[in-house]
């Protein structure tokens, strides 16, 4: 679906983009990092979630 917005709300749609683009690739170098399996599915859950919206 093709939403036209005005280019005050396309930037702040962009800098939400981005901003979770960062919380996932944080969460990514996080998982890998981490050594404890249930930490490790506790990221990979916030992760998907992430993903997800």
């Amino acid at each position: 679906m093709l939403q036209i917005y005005s280019l005050s709300e396309q930037i702040k749609v962009d800098e939400e983009h981005d901003k979770r683009l960062g919380q996932i690739a944080a969460l990514e170098r996080q998982m890998k990092a981490t050594k404890q399996p249930r930490r490790k599915r506790e990221l990979f859950v916030e992760l998907q979630k992430l993903k997800l919206h």
